[in-house]
């Protein structure tokens, strides 16, 4: 591969990656060869066509490559080809390889996935525009209500409560705009119904060019795509910069604090040693990363061995009196 045909892959593979991410998917997962030519994940990756720019492309994206061991062995060499990248390693577990089927040069590469899928449902909200109110109505209809009435029909606060709700909600229907919404709890926080819009279009026109192959629907079908992304970002600007000024409040309350943290750093990521070397030896599961610091740090708690010439100082007492015996009693 020529460096422009490395550029165009990793340009390709953005793309459609920023799409997937864009349906808001529980996880993201992503396996292929992709010829990379490393023996570990975590080296300099000198035998790759793509060098590190498809793995600094992985790391900036905030995507996980979770398989460390080469995955087709000959006798002159090994190299990791097949990947498994995610952006949610804590979904996934007991990633490894087998052994390959029949004839073929590469391993199977596996593990499981921990997840949990459920219907998103839809939560249907009231959205009220105090912007257009007629206040002037508004507090004219609290004035005339009957407010006095509720105590004397109700004698239970629970009662009396309600009453008093209904007053005050008739009196908003009444003087203040409304309309209803559906809250998917799978959208993002920066979702709109404008770009939720711009998605259904963009998604219609790329329907229609797969089906025509036409120039004019293909243009079409791009100047959307450009635009859901121009309307995306824009979106996660905003809601990025209410978090940062919502941080910056000190007032701000430690359950909403930790609540933005979350929300910011994603509770997808589980952090992981990357691949270790000691002594230009590799060291790339688990097990062998924890025998690595059990000797590391074996080492640096243990004494060196005693001089066989070593004497103990002579005892120094501080009194001339001593303690010959002494007796113990139950009593």
């Amino acid at each position: 591969m020529t460096a422009l045909q490395v550029d165009a892959f990793i340009e390709s593979f953005g793309n459609q990656t920023e799409n997937a991410l864009n349906e808001n998917p529980d996880a993201l997962i992503i396996v292929g060869d992709f010829n990379d030519r490393c023996v570990h994940w975590d080296d300099r990756h000198e035998n790759s066509e793509m060098g590190l720019k498809f793995y600094n492309y992985l790391n900036d994206m905030n995507l996980f490559q979770m398989i460390n061991e080469p995955t087709r062995i000959t006798e002159n060499s090994a190299s990791l080809l097949d990947l498994i990248i995610t952006d949610s390693p804590g979904f996934m577990d007991n990633i490894d390889t087998m052994p390959p089927i029949g004839d073929l040069d590469h391993d199977i590469i596996y593990g499981y996935l921990q997840i949990r899928v459920k219907r998103p449902n839809s939560v249907r909200r009231t959205v009220w525009h105090f912007s257009r109110a007629d206040f002037g109505s508004l507090n004219q209809e609290f004035l005339n209500a009957p407010w006095n009435a509720g105590l004397m029909l109700y004698d239970d606060i629970d009662d009396l409560i309600s009453y008093y709700y209904g007053l005050i909600k008739v009196g908003m229907e009444a003087h203040i705009p409304k309309r209803q919404i559906n809250k998917r709890k799978k959208d993002k926080p920066w979702m709109t119904g404008f770009i939720r819009h711009l998605l259904m279009l963009r998604n219609k026109l790329n329907g229609k060019f797969s089906k025509t192959l036409k120039l004019e629907d293909k243009i079409e079908r791009n100047r959307m795509r450009a635009l859901c992304k121009k309307e995306i970002r824009y979106a996660k600007a905003r809601y990025r910069a209410s978090q940062t000024a919502q941080l910056a409040d000190p007032n701000i309350g430690v359950k909403k604090y930790w609540s933005i943290m979350k929300d910011i750093y994603g509770s997808k990521i589980k952090s992981s040693i990357p691949t270790l070397i000691d002594d230009n030896v590799t060291y790339s599961t688990d097990l062998e990363k924890a025998n690595l610091f059990v000797e590391l740090f074996s080492d640096q708690c243990s004494l060196d061995p005693p001089d066989p010439d070593y004497t103990l100082p002579a005892t120094e007492y501080l009194t001339d009196e001593r303690l010959e015996s002494s007796l113990r009693s139950d009593l």
